[in-house]
C-alpha cells in the first residue's frame, strides 16, 4: 500500500473537482441557464461587497439584500461551458426582470454556496461528533 504524504493529500485537495451546479430551465426567457456553487473567496468576497455578514441581525437592509442577490446572480448564472453570463454591468438590466425568475436563481444559488438553511445545516452535520 502507498503511504499518503501531506504533499500528496494537499494536491488532491488542490486537484479536486468540487463545484456543484443546477441547471435551471427559464421558460419565460426561453433559455437553460446553470447555477454554480460559489468558491469560498467568491463566497465571502459577495458578503463583504454587499455589506451583509454571516451574522443576521434583526433587521434587513433593502439596498445591502439587492446587492447581495444581483453580485449572486452575476456571479453563480453561467452557460453550460460555465462561463459567466452576466457582469455588474447587467445590475440594472436584471432588476427589470420577473422578481420570481431571480428570487429562484438566487435561492438556489445560496443553497450551493452554502448559505441557505439547508447549506448550513448540511455544514453543521459534517462537523458534529458521531
Amino acid at each position: 500500500m502507498e503511504k499518503v504524504t501531506a504533499q500528496g493529500i494537499r494536491a488532491k485537495i488542490l486537484a479536486a473537482k468540487d463545484a456543484k451546479t443546477e441547471k435551471l430551465e427559464v421558460k419565460e426567457w426561453g433559455v437553460t441557464i446553470w447555477i454554480h456553487s460559489l468558491k469560498y473567496g467568491e463566497r465571502n468576497k459577495l458578503l463583504t461587497e454587499s455589506g451583509l455578514d454571516a451574522k443576521v441581525t434583526g433587521t434587513m437592509d433593502v439596498k445591502k439584500i439587492n446587492s447581495f442577490i444581483m453580485n449572486l446572480v452575476v456571479l453563480a448564472v453561467k452557460d453550460e461551458g460555465g462561463i459567466q453570463i452576466f457582469t455588474k454591468e447587467d445590475f440594472k438590466a436584471l432588476e427589470t426582470r420577473n422578481s420570481e425568475i431571480i428570487d429562484e436563481i438566487a435561492t438556489i444559488a445560496t443553497e450551493l454556496a452554502g448559505l441557505g438553511a439547508g447549506g448550513r445545516a448540511r455544514i453543521k452535520s459534517r462537523f458534529q461528533k458521531k
